[in-house]
C-alpha cells in the first residue's frame, strides 16, 4: 500500500511514524512546498519519497492524508479535480467539511478526521466523521490507520465542530492550566523542576484515576474535598471566579470558530 501526504508538517509526520510501527508493507509519498518541512519529514522517515506535485502523490497513492493548513486547501488541490484519483482521502483539516473536500479533491472517497497534538506521541484522540456515502471498508481502513496515533471516535459530521473545540483545541486549555499551576508553585518557593514534576504528574494521575474508575469527575472531586480543608479553599476561589463558565466560553469560542471556517468554504 502506498500512503501519501499532502503536507509534511508535524501532524502528517506523527501519522506516518505511527503507521510505520504497525503497518507491515507500505511506502510513503509526500509533497509540501516548504523545504524545511520536507527535510524534517525525511530526517525521521528517510525512506519517504518526495514528489514535486500534489497531483503525482494522489495519482500514485492508495491513501492520501490531506494534512496542509485549511487555508492552503484551494492551492493544494487546484489541479486535482482535473485528474480524479482512485485514492482514499483522509482529511485532518479543521473546519473543512466533507462536501468542500469532495469538491476540492474531485473525489467522493473522502473521510474527515480531527486529531489533536498528543497524537505526536501516540496518545491522541481523533474524531472521525462518519460519511454514509463512503464504503464501509474505506471507513474501517481510515479508522485503522488513524488508530496508530491514538483513540478513534466515530461521530456524525454535525458533531465535528464540537470535537474540534473540545479535543482538537483541548490540549491547549490543559497546557494553559498547567502553566498557571506551575507559576503558582514558583511563587510559593518551589524549584522549577519540582513544580513542573508535581503539576504534570498530578494531571496525569488524575486523568488516569478518572479513566480507571469510570467515576464521574464530580464524584472524585468530592472525595478529595474535605469540609474546611485546603482543597475546598481552592475550589471556592475557582467557583467565585466562574471557572466553569470560563471553560465553557473558551470551548464555545473554538466551536464557533470551527463553524466559521466551515462557512467560509
Amino acid at each position: 500500500m502506498k500512503i501519501g501526504f499532502l503536507g509534511a508538517g508535524k501532524m502528517g509526520l506523527a501519522l506516518a511514524q505511527g503507521i510505520i510501527q504497525t503497518e507491515a508493507d507500505f511506502s510513503t509519498l509526500i509533497s509540501d512546498p516548504d523545504a524545511g518541512a520536507r527535510e524534517r519529514f525525511l530526517q525521521q522517515i528517510p525512506q519517504a519519497v518526495v514528489l514535486e506535485e500534489n497531483q503525482a502523490v494522489c495519482r500514485e497513492a492508495d491513501v492520501v492524508f490531506v494534512a496542509c493548513k485549511p487555508q492552503q486547501l484551494a492551492a493544494a488541490t487546484e489541479s486535482l479535480s482535473c485528474e480524479p484519483s482512485k485514492a482514499l482521502y483522509i482529511s485532518i483539516l479543521a473546519g473543512v467539511t466533507t462536501q468542500r473536500l469532495v469538491t476540492a479533491l474531485g473525489s467522493k472517497r473522502v473521510v474527515r478526521a480531527m486529531p489533536n497534538t498528543p497524537c505526536l506521541i501516540g496518545q491522541g484522540v481523533l474524531g472521525l466523521a462518519v460519511n454514509p456515502a463512503l464504503d464501509a471498508n474505506d471507513q474501517d481502513l481510515a479508522e485503522r490507520l488513524l488508530a496508530n496515533v491514538g483513540t478513534v471516535v466515530r461521530v456524525p459530521e454535525a458533531w465535528m465542530d464540537a470535537v474540534t473545540g473540545i479535543s482538537g483545541s483541548g490540549p491547549a486549555y490543559v497546557f494553559k492550566f498547567i502553566e498557571a499551576m506551575i507559576q503558582s508553585g514558583l511563587k510559593a518557593g518551589l524549584e522549577p523542576s519540582i513544580a513542573r514534576l508535581l503539576v504534570i504528574e498530578t494531571f496525569r494521575g488524575a486523568a488516569e484515576l478518572l479513566r480507571a474508575t469510570g467515576a464521574e469527575p464530580d464524584e472524585l472531586r468530592q472525595q478529595v474535598s474535605s469540609p474546611g480543608g485546603t482543597t475546598m479553599a481552592g475550589l471556592a476561589v475557582l467557583d467565585q471566579r466562574g471557572l466553569d463558565q470560563i471553560i465553557q466560553s473558551a470551548v464555545g469560542a473554538a466551536i464557533e470558530r470551527s463553524r466559521e471556517l466551515a462557512g467560509s468554504s
